[in-house]
């Protein structure tokens, strides 16, 4: 911390305030407020990186639009969360290509972040192909090549002879018989990589009618032999299935499959050629796009919830998911705890059930901008505000204030909210409902409603600060009076003793 403010004591006027806002004892919302207030994009970045509080640390980085400060805070900030937020605002892709080329190599969390931010397939290539990338960092963007760009495995497949890339992209590449024209048509002695090379590419064929062709037409006598062991290999039942060859054979597939959904078929024996019967037998079929399409035509919420559970491929849960129309449902696949991140928030966004809502934010209370438009009722908002406070409310709490009605749900939040902004919103939210400000509603009635409410805060009120905004503004010589007696607060009792005296 002393460094950082010898740096910001250079610019006149800052070191004061970022000394409160670094206090951990000082009152947070006051702290955020001093941030909140600061547009130094150089003074954001210290405090962003030297804040041990991520909400303050969060806010400022959102406030850096210089890609220069953002890529300094990614390479100098330890804090993960710090550095995947600066990535996912950093605007000039080749300063992410840059940053990969010079994070710590065992940093597969923030080259994960930096990649995925590659949205560019041929910055992706660059990653893959070129050699200043660490190989655990190439591997990353092999996986996120495949999502969308498939189609560039061929490409890299050719241009990469280091084995983990080739045995990472072969295995996402569906056709044998490009395979098989990349292996060599003379008889060349193989050496070292290039040996790796084509035993990536046998080791992944599964057709033993392609095998045979290659052993009786290939011209290179050491291809022929890979050919010939791996049939013996198959045929002894010996053989050892590579990572790369288990993403491609069609029967492990299967076996997976029919593993996965042995529940939902425990009653009947599995026949995947019995779809006429049963439609959820394409759910064994190992092509994706099948499977894709058996899941369009289902409607029993249980089994989509069965292959939301089980089934291995990412794109089929989501679709099964999109499906289901049961919020009790929905819910019970959220409460499961292995479940990926992007399972429970695709729950979310479909929960509607305000009670639930609330369970979520007690206890994820970073989901409150996922479920803020469907939180609606306002008993369960002011028990969230009262008794379940976050900061991660902070920025929310004055759009939540606007969906309470009740005058009551108000006067409570202003007597009793912890956060000391909610409660002067509630005030002025209260000052200005139309039970107490309608025009069309006699003067003195609305103020004396008010007034009532004013009594209450002060009488019921846990804070001094409330209770003195309150006290000040009643303007009737009864309440005023009996605030003199009923009020516990001396200051209340105080300023209601000098408010009856200048009303003689």
């Amino acid at each position: 911390m002393d460094d950082t403010l010898n740096t910001i004591s250079i610019l006149s006027g800052y070191k004061t305030i970022v000394e409160d806002i670094l206090n951990e004892d000082k009152d947070i919302e006051r702290r955020i407020e001093l941030a909140d207030a600061i547009n130094d994009e150089k003074i954001l970045m210290l405090i962003a990186r030297h804040s041990d509080n991520p909400m303050i640390s969060k806010n400022c980085i959102d406030k850096i639009e210089d890609d220069d400060l953002l890529y300094e805070l990614v390479m100098e900030d330890k804090k993960y969360e710090n550095t995947r937020h600066a990535v996912r605002k950093i605007k000039n892709k080749n300063m992410l290509l840059n940053m990969l080329k010079n994070i710590d190599c065992h940093d597969t969390s923030l080259a994960q972040v930096i990649i995925e931010n590659l949205s560019e397939c041929n910055m992706l290539s660059e990653v893959i192909l070129g050699d200043d990338y660490n190989y655990s960092f190439r591997m990353l963007a092999i996986e996120e090549i495949s999502k969308e760009y498939s189609f560039l495995l061929r490409n890299i497949f050719l241009n990469r002879d280091d084995k983990n890339s080739l045995e990472k992209s072969c295995g996402r590449i569906n056709d044998e018989c490009f395979l098989y024209t990349t292996l060599p048509d003379s008889n060349v002695i193989l050496y070292g990589s290039q040996k790796d090379f084509y035993n990536v590419i046998i080791d992944i064929i599964d057709d033993n009618h392609l095998l045979t062709f290659i052993i009786n037409n290939s011209d290179s006598i050491e291809i022929r032999k890979m050919a010939s062991d791996k049939i013996d290999e198959l045929s002894s039942g010996k053989y050892k299935k590579s990572e790369c060859h288990d993403h491609k054979n069609q029967d492990y597939k299967r076996n997976i499959l029919k593993s996965a959904y042995k529940e939902l078929f425990k009653d009947e024996s599995i026949d995947i050629k019995n779809l006429k019967e049963k439609q959820e037998y394409l759910l064994l079929n190992p092509n994706v796009s099948i499977r894709m399409n058996a899941v369009k035509t289902i409607k029993d919420q249980q089994v989509l919830k069965t292959i939301v559970f089980k089934d291995p491929e990412i794109t089929v849960r989501h679709h099964a998911l999109d499906k289901i129309s049961d919020e009790d449902v929905i819910k019970d696949i959220y409460d499961e705890s292995e479940y990926t991140m992007d399972i429970r928030l695709k729950c979310i966004e479909k929960i509607t059930d305000n009670i639930f809502i609330k369970e979520i934010l007690i206890k994820t209370p970073e989901y409150i901008n996922i479920v803020f438009d469907r939180l609606n009722d306002e008993d369960i908002i002011t028990n969230l505000i009262l008794n379940h406070w976050n900061d991660e409310f902070y920025e929310y709490s004055r759009k939540l204030l606007v969906k309470i009605d009740n005058p009551l749900n108000l006067i409570d939040i202003a007597s009793r909210a912890d956060n000391w902004r909610v409660r002067k919103d509630a005030i002025v939210m209260l000052e200005e409902s139309p039970d107490f400000s309608n025009e069309e509603k006699e003067e003195k009635i609305s103020h004396h409603l008010l007034d009532q409410a004013y009594h209450h805060i002060c009488t019921k009120g846990e804070y001094t600060d409330v209770k003195i905004r309150s006290v000040n503004k009643i303007g009737q010589k009864e309440i005023l009076e009996d605030l003199t007696t009923s009020c516990e607060d001396d200051i209340v009792r105080s300023i209601a003793f000098r408010r009856l005296n200048a009303m003689k």
